[in-house]
């Protein structure tokens, strides 16, 4: 992947992490056609619509989630083309990823008992 941002820039990082956004697009697709075939209804339920009327606060916080996701995915690429750019190994910068998640548990655990 690294070389890969290198030589092509990151139009190409983002092509290439849309394959995790097509994915959950399928298995929505799939959840909302077994909704179908059991209740009759082709809508995958998000709490969006309630009762025929729109949930503004559900459908923010859906955005919320959706542009979140969108972010996370264009800073694991851009993180990668930087770390090659620097010449530091990537597997160097995902190590410090992983080990933040373990930071903010103890972090957690610390301060919430």
């Amino acid at each position: 992947m690294c070389e890969l941002a290198e030589k092509t820039g990151f139009m190409t990082l983002s092509y290439m992490a849309s394959g995790c956004i097509f994915a959950s697009f399928i298995f929505m697709v799939q959840e909302s056609y077994s909704k179908y075939k059991t209740d009759g209804k082709l809508w995958n339920n998000q709490n969006i619509i309630i009762d025929g009327k729109l949930n503004n606060r559900n459908l923010i916080l859906f955005i919320q989630y959706f542009v979140s996701f969108l972010g996370i995915q264009f800073l694991a690429a851009t993180t990668m083309l930087f770390s090659q750019k620097a010449g530091i190994n990537v597997g160097v910068v995902t190590i410090i990823w992983r080990i933040s998640a373990f930071m903010t548990a103890f972090a957690d655990y610390l301060i919430f008992g």
